[in-house]
C-alpha cells in the first residue's frame, strides 16, 4: 500500500491519481493510432475521450452515492467530495456508453465504429487504475488462507482495516489489473480481425462482466443483497448479469444483421 507518491509542499500527489491520469494519457494515444487506421477523424476522437473522461467519473460516482445513499442523504455536500474517493467502475463504464452515444450521434460518428476504436484502450485503462487501486489499498478482497502466496497484508489504518479485515487478503485490485491487461490483448487482436461493427463492443462487454462476476465472489463488499444473512450478490454482480447477456445479445443481433 502505498496511497501517497510523493509531496511537494502542502501538495499530496496520490497513487490513484497518476494512475488514472496514465490510463488517460496512454488510452487517448492508442485510440487516435487506431482513429487513423479505420478512417475516423483524431479530433472527434479527442472530444470523444474528454466526454468519456468525464461521464465515467460522474456515473462512477452517481453509482457509489446510490448505493450508499442512506450516508449521502444526511450530508449531500459530500457527494461532490471525489477526493475523498468512492467510485464504482460499472457505473463510469455505464455513464461513458449513454454519453459517448449522445456524442457520436450528435457529430454523425458511426457509434459502433467509434465504440470499436475506443474499448480496447479502455479495458488497458482498466488494467492500469486497478494497479493505482492496489496502492491506494481500496477494492481489497476478503480475507484468505495464511498460506496464500498471492495473499497482501494491508497496514493498520488502510480501508480494509478501518472494514475490520486483518491479515492476508485476496488481491482482487491485481486480479483486475491483470484482467485488463488480458482484455486490452484479447480486443485489441479482435478488433483487427472482426467480422462486423460492434464485435469488439459486444466483446468487451462480455468477458469483462463474466470476470468481474467471479472476482466479486472474493472482493470484500458493504453493498451486497443478503437473503437469511447468507450473501447472495453484489450490486456489481447483478450488473455483471445484465452486461454479459447484454453484450452477448448484442454480438449476435449485430452478427445476424452483417450477415443479412
Amino acid at each position: 500500500m502505498y496511497p501517497i507518491l510523493f509531496e511537494v509542499g502542502a501538495l499530496s500527489i496520490k497513487s490513484y491519481g497518476v494512475m488514472l491520469a496514465l490510463s488517460f494519457i496512454t488510452g487517448t494515444y492508442l485510440s487516435l493510432q487506431r482513429a487513423k487506421q479505420v478512417g475516423l477523424n483524431p479530433d472527434d476522437i479527442i472530444d470523444l475521450i474528454l466526454v468519456i473522461l468525464v461521464s465515467s467519473i460522474g456515473g462512477a460516482r452517481m453509482l457509489f452515492v446510490a448505493t450508499h445513499f442512506s450516508y449521502y442523504y444526511t450530508a449531500p455536500i459530500r457527494i461532490l467530495m471525489v477526493w475523498e474517493g468512492g467510485l464504482i467502475l460499472y457505473g463510469g463504464i455505464i455513464g461513458a456508453l449513454l454519453a459517448g452515444w449522445w456524442f457520436v450521434r450528435r457529430r454523425n460518428i458511426p457509434f459502433l465504429k467509434a465504440a470499436d476504436t475506443v474499448i480496447p484502450a479502455v479495458a488497458l485503462g482498466i488494467g492500469i487504475t486497478r494497479i493505482g487501486c492496489f496502492l491506494n489499498g481500496c477494492c481489497f478482497g476478503f480475507s484468505c488462507d495464511p498460506d496464500f502466496v498471492l495473499g497482501v497484508t494491508f497496514p493498520v489504518g488502510s480501508p480494509a482495516d478501518i472494514a475490520g479485515l486483518s491479515g492476508k487478503l485476496y488481491p482482487t485490485q491485481l486480479y483486475s489489473s491483470v484482467a485488463g491487461f488480458v482484455l486490452f490483448g484479447v480486443l485489441s487482436v479482435a478488433d483487427r480481425k472482426k467480422r462486423f461493427e460492434g464485435f469488439t463492443l459486444s466483446l468487451f462487454l462480455t468477458l469483462y462482466a463474466l470476470f468481474r462476476f467471479i472476482v466479486e465472489f472474493y472482493r470484500y463488499h458493504d453493498d451486497a443483497f443478503f437473503y437469511h444473512g447468507q450473501r447472495v450478490m453484489t450490486v456489481s454482480q447483478l450488473i455483471s448479469l445484465l452486461l454479459c447477456f447484454g453484450g452477448i445479445g448484442l454480438g449476435g443481433y449485430l452478427y445476424r444483421k452483417a450477415r443479412s
